[in-house]
């Protein structure tokens, strides 16, 4: 099973090299917590919908659980970090729960992020993360 692949259209990775994705080819998928209709791709959620809090936990989880790596991920996480909990801001639930690897996708829903064949989605988010936390900067 090969899980590098990732649907241009969808963004969702394709498990079989020798299936296609069962994507709508209208536009991406939104947030999805599970499979796609052929049950051989999983959804990479937006990270769009999460807080910046939320988003600050989740890079602190991409960091600590080797996700990512790099000076700049490790810059960008403890500048978020620090705004969102610096002085006089206790961490909130939504920081918590980021950083325990459960994103707020928006509308009650969120997405646990973990290994397995998770691992290219959770690294994947990690990197959309990192792209949204230097817009809240």
């Amino acid at each position: 099973m090969h899980v590098e692949d990732l649907c241009y259209h969808c963004h969702r990775i394709v498990a079989d090299r020798d299936r296609t994705c069962a994507c709508p080819v209208d536009g991406p998928a939104e947030g999805g917590k599970g499979t796609a209709q052929g049950g051989g791709a999983l959804a990479v959620p937006s990270v769009n919908q999460a807080s910046p809090s939320n988003i600050a936990g989740v890079l602190q989880y991409c960091v600590q659980n080797n996700y990512m790596s790099g000076g700049s991920a490790s810059s960008v996480k403890d500048s978020l970090v620090n705004k969102v909990t610096g002085p006089g801001h206790a961490p909130d639930s939504q920081f918590q729960q980021g950083s325990k690897g459960v994103l707020d996708t928006g509308n009650g829903s969120n997405f646990s992020l973990g290994g397995g064949i998770k691992k290219q989605v959770t690294k994947k988010v990690c990197d959309l993360a990192l792209s949204h936390a230097k817009s809240l900067l």
